[in-house]
């Protein structure tokens, strides 16, 4: 364990069947990562504690969100909390002091964690159990006390009788063991009860009668709730986007329509930017001063400058400078650069484009692994033709030159400063600066031919009529 002197033991190996989905419980997203990954943030900011998860559904997939640093026991099959600390027992042998937490509490803080533990040192327990008093306890074990306030037992709610269960105190699964009291107790736990589990409350009994059992109430029920259904998760998520966007609006962030705003924990928005209905905000994305978001724009992992706009559109990956304005209707496709100035239109797909100030792309095109340079002009229906099958190829335009409608531009290819490209043009060879370049046919006028053709055909309708 090297300097490491505690483990977080966290319980991540149910499937959840009350979920009623084909996906592993604490797999489900929490504001657009799954509900284990929140809890682990709080557990990894205790640099002198290891983490360990107890996994079992779906155990690959449930390993493959995990953090490097995070390590993994398998419990299969699933028999209970009680088995699943047995089956862990190594993962924790040798630590001074070992936290237990269930992998469905995605907000339990890092505070609550510190004072768990400062209070089980401080009582000298075998174990600590954190209990709550909910409005509304019917579901969750209920924590039975001696005369002198250490814990006596905990009844699951499922084995309690009516009496039991008037008990308001609930145990929230959420416990730190003596590690070697624990290893002393955990195989003498049997599973005789409804369920047929080992069930490590089973455990605090064992050790009541060693020693001391201490409990620390907690002051809010809500951080330490379990998500045991699709209805919870979203009532959390409601309340989750609820104090996000109040901390936005406090901080001087116009939201007119707050219900309507999506974001993750981890977007910053400055002061003085407008989110409109519709915005969606994820990943690492920085929204600056005086920007406007939306209607219904989704943005990820992207930096949007100062007083720029984006509406109906999809930003991806990308970097927009001051006073940039994108859409509607427009896609901007992971490591798009645009100047400040430039502009992106309707229906304008870009894929690692560096647009340069004052360049515009307005309408239906594609352009990707390209260089714009500053003032240049994308006449509508422009595309880049990148691929060949096997390889992407880049494009360079010039500063000012000026690309015509349905104009294709075969990569590797560059189109010199100040040059113009005819409309229904495809160019294949490079365009020096200041040239007009042209492949398509000389038109070709032939007077009266429709005027003729008109004539034809109504008389070949007729005779088809007389025909019957």
């Amino acid at each position: 364990m090297s300097k490491r002197t505690g483990v977080f033991l966290i319980l991540a190996a149910g499937k959840g069947t009350r979920m009623k989905s084909p996906l592993a419980k604490v797999l489900h997203p929490l504001c657009g990562r799954p509900m284990l990954c929140h809890l682990l943030d709080q557990t990894m900011s205790f640099r002198d504690m290891r983490t360990v998860c107890v996994i079992g559904h779906d155990a690959e997939g449930v390993r493959a969100v995990l953090p490097a640093a995070v390590g993994s026991v398998i419990q299969s099959p699933q028999r209970g909390t009680g088995d699943a600390v047995r089956v862990a027992r190594r993962a924790f042998a040798g630590a001074r002091v070992l936290v237990v937490a269930p992998g469905d509490a995605p907000m339990v803080s890092a505070g609550t964690f510190r004072r768990l533990l400062e209070h089980h040192r401080r009582k000298k327990a075998l174990a600590t159990v954190l209990t709550a008093e909910p409005e509304e306890p019917a579901a969750y074990g209920r924590v039975i006390c001696n005369p002198d306030g250490t814990v006596q037992r905990i009844v699951e709610a499922v084995d309690a009788d009516p009496e039991t269960l008037k008990v308001r105190r609930i145990n929230t699964g959420i416990y730190a063991f003596d590690p070697r009291a624990l290893l002393a107790v955990i195989g003498r736990i049997g599973k005789a009860n409804r369920k047929g589990e080992f069930y490590l409350t089973d455990a605090i009994e064992l050790l009541s009668a060693r020693g001391c059992v201490a409990s620390l109430n907690t002051d809010d029920p809500d951080e330490v709730t379990g998500i045991n259904s699709l209805a919870e998760l979203a009532r959390l998520e409601g309340a989750i986007q609820k104090h996000l966007r109040g901390r936005l609006m406090e901080n001087g962030v116009q939201i007119p329509h707050p219900q309507s705003v999506y974001l993750e924990p981890s977007v910053r928005v400055d002061a003085g930017a407008r989110l409109l209905p519709g915005s969606h905000l994820a990943g690492r994305t920085v929204v600056e001063a005086g920007a406007v978001i939306g209607p219904d724009a989704f943005v990820v992992d992207s930096r949007i400058g100062p007083r720029s706009r984006i509406w109906y559109s999809v930003v991806e990956g990308s970097v927009l400078g001051e006073n940039v304005v994108v859409g509607p209707f427009a896609h901007l496709r992971p490591k798009t650069r645009l100047a400040p100035g430039a502009r992106v239109g309707n229906f304008v797909e870009t894929k690692a484009a560096r647009i340069e100030s004052g360049a515009k792309a307005m309408h239906l095109s594609y352009v990707g692994d390209v260089t714009i340079g500053a003032g240049a002009n994308i006449g509508a229906g422009t595309i880049t033709c990148n691929y060949d099958g096997f390889h992407k190829y880049p494009t360079r335009i010039g500063p000012g030159a000026f690309i015509g409608s349905n104009a294709s531009l075969v990569a590797p290819v560059t189109v010199g400063a100040g040059a113009v490209v005819g409309a229904g043009s495809v160019i294949t060879k490079n365009v020096p600066a200041d040239s007009l370049a042209l492949t398509r046919a000389p038109q070709t006028v032939k007077p009266g031919w429709a005027k003729r053709r008109r004539e034809r055909m109504s008389q070949e309708l007729g005779r088809r009529k007389k025909g019957g």
